[in-house]
Order: structure tokens, then C-alpha cells, then sequence
């Protein structure tokens, strides 16, 4: 599972590649929604208290946030095939901008040493929020 959040106006975005099967270019047709959790606090537990969106699509925005708030992301891709068996991703942290400081890609970081800014190793699922 690969993804991206970007900063935005009192918001973050997260933008999730949309999932291929093993020849890595058919698109995965079991996939019917998707789950994210948001915390302010470093290494949440994804649960329903902290659930923001369940729904379709791959780039959801969450808006209504406090600019210099570190926030934390998670989500999942669920399949139709067993809908409550499902992999929460890696931590994914940001802050948002205020309205001062406009668009932009910010300090977009998910942060495990050895992976990129913004993404996840694809197979990485250890649940670990931080950054640097």
C-alpha cells in the first residue's frame, strides 16, 4: 500500500495509489472502500474513536484542522471479499498551513527510516508513527 498526504489550507490530503493485483497493472476490482483514522497524538491505535472517513475513493481531504498541529493518518483498503479483514498502513504525519502560508506541499512525511517522505514501503505495515 502505497499513499501520499500533502498540507493543505487547514487541511490535509491523503492521496492512496490505487491498488493493482500481482502482475502489478490490472487494477483490484475486490476493493470497495476505504477506512482513515486521524490522531494528534504519535503512535494512536487505530480504532472507531478516532475514525474519520469510511467510504469510496483514493484522495480524501480533512479539512476543519488547526494549522501547526502535527497530525497523524492511517487507513485501509477494504475488500468486498472479506470486509472486516483488512491491513491499517503505516503512520503518515503533517501539518497543516494556515491560510498565510497557502498550498503547499509542506514538510509531507511518513516517516520510517528507509522509506521515502509521503510514502510507505509497499508490504511495511509496523503501525509506528514519528517523524524527522
Amino acid at each position: 500500500m502505497n499513499a501520499t498526504l500533502y498540507s493543505g489550507i487547514l487541511s490535509l490530503s491523503l492521496s492512496i495509489d490505487p491498488p493493482v493485483e500481482d502482475d502489478g497493472v490490472t487494477p483490484r476490482r475486490d476493493i470497495c472502500a476505504t477506512k482513515i483514522w486521524m490522531s494528534a497524538i504519535n503512535g494512536f491505535v487505530a480504532d472507531e474513536t478516532n475514525l474519520v472517513f469510511s467510504g469510496v475513493g483514493f484522495i480524501h481531504t480533512l479539512s476543519g484542522l488547526t494549522a501547526g498541529t502535527r497530525y497523524y493518518v492511517k487507513y485501509a483498503l477494504i475488500s468486498e471479499i472479506d470486509p472486516l479483514d483488512y491491513v491499517i498502513s503505516d503512520c503518515y504525519s503533517e501539518i497543516p498551513n494556515n491560510v498565510a502560508e497557502g498550498l503547499g506541499l509542506g514538510e509531507a512525511a511518513f516517516l520510517n527510516v528507509g522509506t521515502s517522505p509521503g510514502t510507505v514501503a509497499a508490504g511495511d505495515h509496523n503501525h509506528n508513527c514519528g517523524y524527522f
